[in-house]
Parts: C-alpha cells; sequence; structure tokens
C-alpha cells in the first residue's frame, strides 16, 4: 500500500490489482483490512484514470462481498458513496465494473441501504438515466436480492 503514493501510473494500476487480487482470495480475512484499504481505494475512484476507478471498482466488488456478515457496513457504504457518481462514464469496461460493485455491495448493506440505493436512483437521477444504458441493469440489481425486505423501507 506504501507504493501506492509513488507517482507513476503503472505502480498504481500494479497496487490495485494486487489489492483485487488479495481480497479475491482472502474472502472473509478481509474485513482486518477494509478500514486500511479504504482511503486508497477512495483516492483511485476520484482519479483521472479510468483504468485506476475499473481496478477500484474490482477491488470493492471482491472486498465487499469477502465481509458480508462482519460488520463492516460503514466502510462498505463511505466507498459507495464514491462508486455512484463513476456510473456515469462512457467506458463500457468502467460501467461494468462500477455495476459489479454496487450489486456486491447491496449484500452486506442490507434492504435498508438497498432501497435507499433504489431510491437514489429512481427519483434524484431519473433524466441522467434515462440517456444511460445502465438504467435496466441498476434496477435488476439491486432490487431480487431483497424483495421482501425492502418493503417496510420503501
Amino acid at each position: 500500500m506504501n507504493e501506492y503514493s509513488v507517482p507513476e501510473m503503472n505502480v498504481q494500476n500494479g497496487v490495485l490489482k494486487s489489492l483485487s487480487f488479495l481480497f479475491e482470495y482472502i474472502g472473509e480475512m478481509g474485513k482486518d483490512y477494509i478500514y486500511a484499504v479504504t482511503p486508497l481505494l477512495v483516492d483511485a475512484l476520484m482519479d483521472r484514470d479510468a483504468v485506476h476507478r475499473q481496478t477500484a471498482c474490482t477491488t470493492i466488488k471482491h472486498m465487499s462481498l469477502g465481509v458480508y456478515g462482519f460488520g463492516c457496513d460503514d466502510a462498505l457504504q463511505h466507498i459507495l458513496n464514491f462508486v455512484w457518481p463513476n456510473i456515469f462514464e462512457t467506458s463500457p469496461h468502467v460501467i461494468n465494473a462500477v455495476m459489479d460493485a454496487i450489486g456486491a455491495c447491496v449484500s452486506p448493506l442490507g434492504p435498508r441501504e438497498s432501497s435507499h440505493i433504489h431510491c437514489k436512483v429512481s427519483f434524484t437521477l431519473q433524466e441522467r438515466f434515462a440517456k444511460c444504458t445502465g438504467r435496466s441493469t441498476t434496477h435488476c440489481i439491486l432490487l431480487p436480492g431483497c424483495v421482501g425486505a425492502c418493503v417496510p423501507f420503501l
């Protein structure tokens, strides 16, 4: 993680890819590292380079699936707030990575946060999503996992 501070793109991409593979394979042990890695991922999600954002979203997907049920909701919600603006990206690879990250964060966050995310998509960003290809897939990702549990929150 210390190498990410080197201002070279190739080094930073290597660090993000290694974190992605790390969280993919360590699974539930990721709960010990999620708070240490959160600032690095937030920085990568705000980077100008689309590859940084794509790799960060892939890392978030693996991380959030690994920490399901371990009470890391606050870190995932914080990271998800930085994932959302990337949904308007024009690159299909980044859009797919963002949608995967959002879909992976829905299960650990639970039905309450999932319904709040659905409301954000439905009402706040409605005009923008009408032009974007991600509108229908966003609804398909957010609700199927917890339709019955979302009823009291909607």
